[in-house]
């Protein structure tokens, strides 16, 4: 009996090696599986990120353009703001030497007519 139940044993745990095996193999074939899965994932994404780093590089590159087009177009903006400072300078400048001028003129002009109709009085009083 002990012989039999030994016997029974053996068979009982051979069995369960054998089910462990089959359960190994399809793990084994899972893991395989999901390997491909993922390689494929993987090169899927690396795709991806190519053509979006391709893409984005582009776009740099037209920010870049833009960018180079709008400093010089701020240059030349610039530079008119600074001749049209400098004549408006320039203007204002003129501007007071003739309002100066002006005004020499007219209190020279009224001082001689003051000092031609002082002169004159002066006659006149005298006679």
């Amino acid at each position: 009996m002990e012989q039999d139940a030994l016997v029974r044993l053996v068979k009982m745990q051979g069995e369960k090696l054998d089910r462990h095996d089959e359960l190994l193999k399809e793990h084994e074939k899972e893991l395989e599986l999901m390997k491909e899965h993922n390689d494929t994932e993987f090169q899927s994404m690396k795709g991806a990120i190519d053509m979006l780093s391709t893409s984005i590089k582009s776009s740099l590159e037209e920010v870049n353009e833009s960018n180079k087009y709008l400093r010089e177009q701020n240059t030349q903006i610039l530079n008119a703001i600074i001749k049209d400072s400098g004549d408006k300078f320039e203007l204002k400048k003129l501007k007071w030497t003739k309002v100066f001028e002006i005004c020499l003129t007219i209190f020279g002009a009224g001082g001689i007519a003051f000092l031609v109709i002082q002169w004159i009085m002066e006659i006149y009083k005298t006679r």
